[in-house]
């Protein structure tokens, strides 16, 4: 039940591309590689500095990251 919720919220913060909790920006951001591959980039920042960075190519990779995180930050 809890994958479900980290999903929800990761799959948030995709549509959104920037979300703020508190002191938190968490950004999404999506880049064309190939024809028909994307690059995922996830970036948590912490009063305007940059603490965490993930990069995926597998957009469920990339949503379940930024869930967890969202997640630890509610």
């Amino acid at each position: 039940m809890i994958d479900l919720e980290i999903m929800r919220l990761g799959y948030m913060a995709s549509q959104k591309k920037r979300i703020e909790i508190g002191n938190y920006i968490i950004k999404f951001h999506r880049r064309k590689v190939k024809d028909t591959d994307y690059m995922y980039s996830i970036e948590v920042y912490f009063r305007g500095e940059l603490k965490h960075r993930g990069f995926f190519t597998e957009y469920q990779n990339a949503v379940m990251y930024a869930g967890k995180i969202m997640y630890a930050l509610l």
